[in-house]
Protein backbone atom coordinates (compact mmCIF):
# COMPACT_ATOMS: atom_id res chain seq x y z
CA UNK A 1 0.00 0.00 0.00
CA UNK A 2 1.30 3.41 -0.94
CA UNK A 3 -0.31 6.83 -0.83
CA UNK A 4 0.66 9.96 -2.69
CA UNK A 5 0.24 12.78 -0.19
CA UNK A 6 -0.60 16.38 -0.98
CA UNK A 7 1.01 18.77 1.53
CA UNK A 8 -1.05 21.86 2.19
CA UNK A 9 -0.43 25.41 3.23
CA UNK A 10 -2.76 28.18 4.28
CA UNK A 11 -1.87 31.66 3.11
CA UNK A 12 -3.29 34.81 4.68
CA UNK A 13 -4.72 37.26 2.18
CA UNK A 14 -5.44 40.01 4.70
CA UNK A 15 -2.12 41.82 4.20
CA UNK A 16 -0.68 42.58 0.74
CA UNK A 17 2.87 41.74 1.85
CA UNK A 18 4.70 42.35 -1.36
CA UNK A 19 3.19 45.80 -1.75
CA UNK A 20 4.94 47.12 1.36
CA UNK A 21 8.30 48.87 1.32
CA UNK A 22 9.86 46.64 3.97
CA UNK A 23 8.36 43.21 4.49
CA UNK A 24 8.54 40.29 6.88
CA UNK A 25 7.12 36.92 5.97
CA UNK A 26 6.17 34.73 8.94
CA UNK A 27 5.70 31.03 8.37
CA UNK A 28 4.10 28.83 11.03
CA UNK A 29 6.03 25.56 11.08
CA UNK A 30 5.33 22.44 13.10
CA UNK A 31 8.65 21.82 14.89
CA UNK A 32 12.10 23.13 15.72
CA UNK A 33 14.93 22.07 13.42
CA UNK A 34 17.28 19.52 14.95
CA UNK A 35 20.18 21.74 13.90
CA UNK A 36 21.48 23.65 10.87
CA UNK A 37 24.23 21.32 9.69
CA UNK A 38 21.75 19.66 7.37
CA UNK A 39 23.94 16.71 6.35
CA UNK A 40 23.67 15.30 9.88
CA UNK A 41 19.89 14.98 9.74
CA UNK A 42 17.17 13.37 7.72
CA UNK A 43 14.01 15.29 8.64
CA UNK A 44 11.94 17.57 6.44
CA UNK A 45 11.65 20.19 9.20
CA UNK A 46 15.43 20.50 9.48
CA UNK A 47 15.89 20.61 5.70
CA UNK A 48 13.27 23.37 5.43
CA UNK A 49 15.04 25.49 8.04
CA UNK A 50 18.56 25.00 6.70
CA UNK A 51 19.14 23.72 3.18
CA UNK A 52 16.02 25.25 1.64
CA UNK A 53 16.59 28.84 2.78
CA UNK A 54 20.30 29.09 3.61
CA UNK A 55 22.06 26.94 1.05
CA UNK A 56 22.28 25.77 -2.55
CA UNK A 57 23.19 22.61 -4.37
CA UNK A 58 25.02 22.02 -7.65
CA UNK A 59 21.67 21.44 -9.36
CA UNK A 60 18.01 22.07 -8.55
CA UNK A 61 14.89 20.13 -9.38
CA UNK A 62 12.19 22.02 -11.28
CA UNK A 63 9.00 20.35 -10.08
CA UNK A 64 6.82 22.11 -12.64
CA UNK A 65 8.69 20.67 -15.60
CA UNK A 66 10.05 17.61 -13.76
CA UNK A 67 13.64 18.25 -14.77
CA UNK A 68 17.00 19.19 -13.28
CA UNK A 69 18.16 22.78 -13.76
CA UNK A 70 21.42 24.64 -13.01
CA UNK A 71 22.08 26.08 -9.56
CA UNK A 72 25.66 26.48 -8.28
CA UNK A 73 26.75 24.52 -11.34
CA UNK A 74 25.90 26.46 -14.47
CA UNK A 75 26.49 23.39 -16.64
CA UNK A 76 27.61 19.77 -16.44
CA UNK A 77 28.55 16.83 -18.61
CA UNK A 78 28.53 13.07 -18.10
CA UNK A 79 30.93 10.60 -19.71
CA UNK A 80 29.46 7.97 -22.07
CA UNK A 81 30.09 5.21 -19.52
CA UNK A 82 28.15 7.13 -16.85
CA UNK A 83 31.07 7.20 -14.43
CA UNK A 84 32.46 10.74 -14.71
CA UNK A 85 30.54 13.96 -14.01
CA UNK A 86 32.13 17.36 -14.70
CA UNK A 87 30.47 20.45 -13.19
CA UNK A 88 31.29 24.00 -14.26
CA UNK A 89 30.56 26.35 -11.35
CA UNK A 90 28.62 29.57 -11.62
CA UNK A 91 30.80 32.69 -11.35
CA UNK A 92 30.22 35.43 -8.77
CA UNK A 93 28.46 33.37 -6.08
CA UNK A 94 29.04 34.87 -2.64
CA UNK A 95 28.85 33.23 0.77
CA UNK A 96 26.88 34.93 3.54
CA UNK A 97 28.48 37.82 5.39
CA UNK A 98 27.55 37.68 9.10
CA UNK A 99 28.81 38.92 12.46
CA UNK A 100 30.55 35.56 12.93
CA UNK A 101 32.06 35.12 9.44
CA UNK A 102 33.44 37.46 6.79
CA UNK A 103 34.23 35.61 3.56
CA UNK A 104 37.36 36.65 1.67
CA UNK A 105 36.48 34.93 -1.59
CA UNK A 106 33.62 33.70 -3.73
CA UNK A 107 32.48 30.11 -4.23
CA UNK A 108 35.04 27.89 -5.89
CA UNK A 109 35.73 24.21 -6.48
CA UNK A 110 37.36 23.77 -3.05
CA UNK A 111 33.98 24.33 -1.39
CA UNK A 112 32.35 21.58 -3.42
CA UNK A 113 35.21 19.14 -2.84
CA UNK A 114 35.08 19.80 0.91
CA UNK A 115 31.30 19.37 1.08
CA UNK A 116 31.47 15.92 -0.50
CA UNK A 117 34.68 14.59 1.02
CA UNK A 118 33.42 15.43 4.48
CA UNK A 119 30.69 12.83 4.06
CA UNK A 120 32.80 10.28 2.20
CA UNK A 121 36.18 10.16 3.93
CA UNK A 122 36.20 8.75 7.49
CA UNK A 123 39.64 10.32 8.02
CA UNK A 124 38.33 13.82 7.30
CA UNK A 125 38.17 15.76 10.59
CA UNK A 126 34.72 17.04 9.70
CA UNK A 127 33.53 13.49 9.21
CA UNK A 128 34.21 12.88 12.89
CA UNK A 129 32.42 16.09 13.93
CA UNK A 130 29.06 14.79 12.73
CA UNK A 131 27.82 13.00 15.84
CA UNK A 132 24.70 11.88 13.96
CA UNK A 133 26.69 10.56 11.02
CA UNK A 134 25.39 11.33 7.54
CA UNK A 135 22.10 9.39 7.36
CA UNK A 136 20.94 10.58 3.97
CA UNK A 137 24.29 10.15 2.22
CA UNK A 138 24.62 6.73 3.79
CA UNK A 139 21.10 5.70 2.77
CA UNK A 140 22.00 6.70 -0.80
CA UNK A 141 25.13 4.54 -0.46
CA UNK A 142 27.34 7.45 -1.46
CA UNK A 143 30.46 6.16 0.35
CA UNK A 144 30.52 3.11 -1.91
CA UNK A 145 29.13 4.88 -5.00
CA UNK A 146 31.44 7.91 -5.19
CA UNK A 147 35.01 6.91 -5.97
CA UNK A 148 36.64 10.35 -6.22
CA UNK A 149 35.83 14.09 -5.96
CA UNK A 150 38.41 16.54 -7.27
CA UNK A 151 38.86 20.09 -8.49
CA UNK A 152 40.25 20.04 -12.02
CA UNK A 153 40.55 23.83 -11.82
CA UNK A 154 39.17 26.63 -9.62
CA UNK A 155 35.73 26.51 -11.20
CA UNK A 156 35.41 22.87 -12.28
CA UNK A 157 34.64 19.82 -10.15
CA UNK A 158 34.90 16.22 -11.30
CA UNK A 159 33.04 13.42 -9.53
CA UNK A 160 33.97 9.86 -10.47
CA UNK A 161 31.64 7.00 -9.59
CA UNK A 162 32.50 3.41 -8.83
CA UNK A 163 29.62 2.23 -10.99
CA UNK A 164 26.90 3.92 -13.08
CA UNK A 165 23.85 5.19 -11.19
CA UNK A 166 21.00 6.77 -13.14
CA UNK A 167 19.70 8.51 -10.01
CA UNK A 168 22.97 10.18 -8.99
CA UNK A 169 22.44 13.53 -10.68
CA UNK A 170 18.96 13.84 -9.20
CA UNK A 171 20.26 13.20 -5.68
CA UNK A 172 22.55 16.22 -6.07
CA UNK A 173 19.45 18.45 -5.88
CA UNK A 174 18.56 17.16 -2.41
CA UNK A 175 19.20 19.06 0.82
CA UNK A 176 22.00 16.83 2.07
CA UNK A 177 24.02 17.68 -1.08
CA UNK A 178 24.21 21.36 -0.06
CA UNK A 179 27.52 23.14 -0.57
CA UNK A 180 29.38 24.52 2.45
CA UNK A 181 32.11 27.15 2.71
CA UNK A 182 35.49 25.43 3.04
CA UNK A 183 36.91 28.74 4.26
CA UNK A 184 34.39 29.02 7.10
CA UNK A 185 34.75 25.41 8.20
CA UNK A 186 38.56 25.74 8.19
CA UNK A 187 38.17 28.83 10.41
CA UNK A 188 36.01 26.90 12.87
CA UNK A 189 38.36 23.92 12.93
CA UNK A 190 41.39 26.16 13.55
CA UNK A 191 39.57 27.83 16.45
CA UNK A 192 38.67 24.44 17.92
CA UNK A 193 34.94 25.17 17.62
CA UNK A 194 33.66 22.94 14.79
CA UNK A 195 30.40 22.36 16.67
CA UNK A 196 29.42 25.97 15.89
CA UNK A 197 28.63 24.94 12.31
CA UNK A 198 25.43 23.35 13.62
CA UNK A 199 24.28 26.58 15.25
CA UNK A 200 25.89 29.31 13.14
CA UNK A 201 25.38 28.23 9.53
CA UNK A 202 26.87 29.85 6.43
CA UNK A 203 25.62 29.26 2.91
CA UNK A 204 24.99 30.92 -0.43
CA UNK A 205 21.19 30.79 -0.31
CA UNK A 206 18.49 33.46 -0.51
CA UNK A 207 18.39 34.11 3.24
CA UNK A 208 21.04 34.69 5.92
CA UNK A 209 20.74 33.14 9.38
CA UNK A 210 20.18 35.61 12.23
CA UNK A 211 18.90 33.84 15.34
CA UNK A 212 17.33 30.62 16.60
CA UNK A 213 15.18 30.37 19.72
CA UNK A 214 14.40 26.70 20.29
CA UNK A 215 10.68 25.92 20.22
CA UNK A 216 9.99 29.58 19.44
CA UNK A 217 11.37 30.92 16.16
CA UNK A 218 14.13 30.92 13.55
CA UNK A 219 14.91 34.35 12.10
CA UNK A 220 16.53 35.12 8.76
CA UNK A 221 17.19 38.21 6.68
CA UNK A 222 17.28 38.51 2.91
CA UNK A 223 20.63 37.92 1.23
CA UNK A 224 21.37 41.10 -0.75
CA UNK A 225 24.07 39.29 -2.72
CA UNK A 226 22.04 36.26 -3.72
CA UNK A 227 23.06 35.19 -7.22
CA UNK A 228 19.44 34.68 -8.31
CA UNK A 229 18.40 38.12 -7.06
CA UNK A 230 17.41 39.52 -3.67
CA UNK A 231 14.28 37.86 -2.24
CA UNK A 232 10.97 39.73 -2.40
CA UNK A 233 10.80 39.95 1.40
CA UNK A 234 13.36 41.55 3.71
CA UNK A 235 13.00 39.13 6.59
CA UNK A 236 11.78 35.58 7.08
CA UNK A 237 10.57 34.10 10.36
CA UNK A 238 9.83 30.44 11.00
CA UNK A 239 7.40 30.63 13.92
CA UNK A 240 7.55 27.21 15.57
CA UNK A 241 3.98 26.16 16.34
CA UNK A 242 3.57 22.41 16.95
CA UNK A 243 -0.22 22.47 17.37
CA UNK A 244 -2.03 22.58 14.02
CA UNK A 245 -5.04 24.27 15.64
CA UNK A 246 -2.82 27.06 16.94
CA UNK A 247 -1.22 27.43 13.49
CA UNK A 248 -4.67 28.00 12.04
CA UNK A 249 -5.52 30.53 14.76
CA UNK A 250 -2.25 32.40 14.24
CA UNK A 251 -2.78 32.74 10.52
CA UNK A 252 -6.31 34.02 11.08
CA UNK A 253 -4.85 36.70 13.35
CA UNK A 254 -2.23 37.41 10.67
CA UNK A 255 0.56 36.52 13.08
CA UNK A 256 1.71 34.19 10.32
CA UNK A 257 1.14 34.64 6.63
CA UNK A 258 1.76 30.99 5.79
CA UNK A 259 0.89 27.91 7.85
CA UNK A 260 2.45 24.62 6.83
CA UNK A 261 0.87 21.18 7.17
CA UNK A 262 -2.60 21.99 8.51
CA UNK A 263 -4.73 19.07 9.65
CA UNK A 264 -6.90 17.72 6.84
CA UNK A 265 -10.04 18.69 8.77
CA UNK A 266 -8.84 22.31 8.91
CA UNK A 267 -8.48 22.57 5.15
CA UNK A 268 -12.19 22.50 4.37
CA UNK A 269 -12.88 24.99 7.15
CA UNK A 270 -10.15 27.32 5.93
CA UNK A 271 -11.58 27.17 2.42
CA UNK A 272 -14.72 28.90 3.72
CA UNK A 273 -12.71 31.87 5.04
CA UNK A 274 -12.37 34.61 2.43
CA UNK A 275 -9.21 35.86 4.15
CA UNK A 276 -7.41 32.56 3.67
CA UNK A 277 -6.17 30.76 0.59
CA UNK A 278 -5.55 27.02 0.57
CA UNK A 279 -2.66 25.93 -1.66
CA UNK A 280 -2.35 22.28 -2.64
CA UNK A 281 0.78 21.04 -4.35
CA UNK A 282 1.92 17.52 -5.13
CA UNK A 283 4.45 16.41 -2.54
CA UNK A 284 7.79 14.78 -3.17
CA UNK A 285 6.57 12.21 -0.70
CA UNK A 286 4.76 8.91 -0.58
CA UNK A 287 3.24 7.54 2.60
CA UNK A 288 3.46 3.78 2.77
CA UNK A 289 2.88 0.71 4.87
CA UNK A 290 6.29 -0.84 5.50
CA UNK A 291 6.15 -4.65 5.46
CA UNK A 292 8.92 -6.66 7.13
CA UNK A 293 9.62 -9.08 4.29
CA UNK A 294 12.22 -10.89 6.42
CA UNK A 295 9.50 -12.09 8.79
CA UNK A 296 7.49 -15.16 7.68
CA UNK A 297 4.92 -15.34 6.22
CA UNK A 298 5.47 -11.77 4.98
CA UNK A 299 8.45 -13.07 3.02
CA UNK A 300 6.02 -14.55 0.49
CA UNK A 301 5.09 -12.23 -2.42
CA UNK A 302 1.53 -13.58 -2.44
CA UNK A 303 1.05 -12.51 1.18
CA UNK A 304 2.33 -8.99 0.56
CA UNK A 305 0.11 -8.69 -2.50
CA UNK A 306 -2.86 -9.95 -0.48
CA UNK A 307 -2.29 -7.26 2.15
CA UNK A 308 -2.20 -4.63 -0.60
CA UNK A 309 -5.47 -5.89 -2.05
CA UNK A 310 -7.16 -6.22 1.35
CA UNK A 311 -6.42 -2.63 2.35
CA UNK A 312 -9.27 -0.33 1.29
CA UNK A 313 -7.18 2.74 0.43
CA UNK A 314 -10.08 4.89 -0.71
CA UNK A 315 -11.84 4.53 2.65
CA UNK A 316 -8.55 5.13 4.46
CA UNK A 317 -7.89 8.33 2.52
CA UNK A 318 -11.33 9.73 3.23
CA UNK A 319 -11.12 8.94 6.94
CA UNK A 320 -7.51 9.89 7.64
CA UNK A 321 -6.63 12.51 5.00
CA UNK A 322 -10.15 13.82 4.30
CA UNK A 323 -9.53 14.09 0.57
CA UNK A 324 -6.09 15.73 0.76
CA UNK A 325 -4.29 12.65 -0.62
CA UNK A 326 -4.80 10.08 -3.31
CA UNK A 327 -3.81 6.43 -3.82
CA UNK A 328 -0.39 5.87 -5.35
CA UNK A 329 0.40 3.24 -7.94
CA UNK A 330 4.02 2.82 -6.84
CA UNK A 331 6.74 4.27 -4.63
CA UNK A 332 7.30 7.51 -6.55
CA UNK A 333 4.92 10.52 -6.61
CA UNK A 334 3.73 11.90 -9.97
CA UNK A 335 6.03 14.95 -9.91
CA UNK A 336 9.25 12.91 -9.95
CA UNK A 337 11.09 11.73 -13.04
CA UNK A 338 10.89 8.10 -11.88
CA UNK A 339 7.06 8.05 -11.82
CA UNK A 340 5.45 5.40 -14.06
CA UNK A 341 1.88 6.38 -14.93
CA UNK A 342 1.15 3.00 -16.52
CA UNK A 343 1.46 1.00 -13.30
CA UNK A 344 -2.02 -0.26 -12.31
CA UNK A 345 -1.50 -0.25 -8.54
CA UNK A 346 -3.58 -2.44 -6.23
CA UNK A 347 -7.36 -2.01 -6.19
CA UNK A 348 -9.37 -3.15 -3.16
CA UNK A 349 -10.26 -6.79 -3.87
CA UNK A 350 -11.07 -9.02 -0.88
CA UNK A 351 -11.78 -12.14 -2.98
CA UNK A 352 -8.48 -11.92 -4.81
CA UNK A 353 -6.65 -11.32 -1.53
CA UNK A 354 -8.17 -14.50 -0.08
CA UNK A 355 -7.18 -16.46 -3.19
CA UNK A 356 -3.56 -15.29 -2.88
CA UNK A 357 -3.44 -16.25 0.79
CA UNK A 358 -4.76 -19.71 -0.09
CA UNK A 359 -2.11 -19.99 -2.81
CA UNK A 360 0.51 -19.18 -0.15
CA UNK A 361 -0.82 -21.99 2.04
CA UNK A 362 -2.60 -19.61 4.41
CA UNK A 363 -6.26 -20.23 3.63
CA UNK A 364 -7.16 -19.66 7.28
CA UNK A 365 -5.03 -16.52 7.55
CA UNK A 366 -2.34 -15.82 10.13
CA UNK A 367 -1.45 -13.53 13.03
CA UNK A 368 0.68 -10.42 12.73
CA UNK A 369 1.37 -7.08 14.41
CA UNK A 370 0.80 -3.48 13.28
CA UNK A 371 3.26 -0.95 14.71
CA UNK A 372 2.10 2.64 14.78
CA UNK A 373 3.10 5.89 16.46
CA UNK A 374 1.05 7.68 19.16
CA UNK A 375 0.91 11.10 17.50
CA UNK A 376 0.17 12.25 13.97
CA UNK A 377 2.50 13.55 11.28
CA UNK A 378 2.27 14.95 7.76
CA UNK A 379 2.32 11.47 6.26
CA UNK A 380 0.18 9.89 8.97
CA UNK A 381 -2.27 12.47 10.39
CA UNK A 382 -4.27 10.01 12.49
CA UNK A 383 -2.21 6.89 13.32
CA UNK A 384 -4.82 5.36 15.61
CA UNK A 385 -7.66 5.58 13.10
CA UNK A 386 -5.43 4.40 10.27
CA UNK A 387 -4.21 1.36 12.21
CA UNK A 388 -7.77 0.39 13.14
CA UNK A 389 -8.92 0.64 9.53
CA UNK A 390 -6.04 -1.54 8.40
CA UNK A 391 -6.74 -4.00 11.21
CA UNK A 392 -10.39 -4.31 10.11
CA UNK A 393 -9.46 -4.74 6.45
CA UNK A 394 -6.94 -7.47 7.27
CA UNK A 395 -9.49 -9.25 9.47
CA UNK A 396 -11.84 -9.42 6.48
CA UNK A 397 -9.38 -11.75 4.72
CA UNK A 398 -8.47 -13.77 7.82
CA UNK A 399 -5.38 -11.91 9.00
CA UNK A 400 -5.55 -11.20 12.75
CA UNK A 401 -3.44 -8.10 13.45
CA UNK A 402 -2.59 -6.75 16.90
CA UNK A 403 -1.97 -2.99 17.11
CA UNK A 404 1.04 -1.83 19.14
CA UNK A 405 1.56 1.89 19.77
CA UNK A 406 5.27 2.72 19.99
CA UNK A 407 7.02 6.07 20.38
CA UNK A 408 8.52 7.15 17.05
CA UNK A 409 12.18 7.00 18.09
CA UNK A 410 11.79 3.53 19.57
CA UNK A 411 9.77 2.37 16.57
CA UNK A 412 12.58 3.39 14.19
CA UNK A 413 15.16 1.71 16.45
CA UNK A 414 13.22 -1.56 16.48
CA UNK A 415 12.66 -1.44 12.73
CA UNK A 416 16.42 -1.26 12.14
CA UNK A 417 17.19 -4.27 14.34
Amino acid sequence: MRLAVLPLLLASLSTPLLAQAATTLSVCTEASPEGFDVVQYNSLTTTNASADVLMNRLVDYDAKDAKLVPSLAQSWSVSPDGLTYDFKLRAGVKFHHTDYFTPTRELNADDVVFSFKRMLDPANPWNKVAAQGFPHAQSMQWPSLIKKVEATDATTVRITLDHPDATFLATLSMGFASIYSAEYTAQLLKAGTPEKLNGQPIGTGPFVFKRFQKDSAVRYEANPDYFAGKPAVDALIYAITPDANVRLQRIRRNECQVALSPKPMDVAEAGKDSNLKVEKTDAFMTAFLAINSQHPPLDKPEVRQAINLAFDKDTYLKAVFEGSARPANGPYPPNTWGYASDLPGYKHDVAKARDLLAKAGLKDGFKTTIWTRPSGSLLNPNPNAGAQLLQNDLAAVGIKAEIKVIEWGELIRRAKT
